[in-house]
C-alpha cells in the first residue's frame, strides 16, 4: 500500500516523475500456503501489529524519454539527482521488499 503523487508537463513524455509516500509493506511469510498452491496470505484473517513494516523513506522515480536531438537531461533534472538529497537505490522493488 502507498500514496503515489505523479509529475508532468502535459502533452509531453521528456520527464515523468512519480513520487511515492506512506508505503506499508505486509509479511507474506509464515502462513499455512495449503501445501503450496496459494502464495498469498488469507485477506479474510486479521493482521498482527508486527507482521506491518511502515518504510521511512519515499520513493522517487525520474523517467526521462530522450530521443534525436534532445539526449541531455533537462538541467533541473541533474541539479535535482546531483542535490544530495536522493539516494539511487539500483534497482529497488517495493513489490519484492
Amino acid at each position: 500500500q502507498y500514496m503515489r503523487t505523479a509529475f508532468q508537463i502535459p502533452f509531453d513524455a521528456t520527464v515523468r516523475i512519480s513520487l511515492d509516500t506512506n508505503l506499508c509493506m505486509i509479511s507474506e511469510r509464515g502462513y499455512d500456503l495449503k501445501n503450496n498452491t496459494v502464495w498469498h496470505r488469507d485477506s479474510e484473517k486479521a493482521l498482527a501489529y508486527n507482521e506491518i513494516t511502515r518504510f521511512p523513506h519515499a520513493i522517487l522515480e525520474i523517467k526521462l524519454e530522450l530521443s534525436g536531438e534532445n539526449m541531455t537531461p533537462p538541467k533541473w533534472v541533474t541539479d535535482l539527482q546531483n542535490s544530495g538529497m536522493l539516494y539511487e537505490v539500483h534497482k529497488f522493488s517495493k513489490f519484492i521488499h
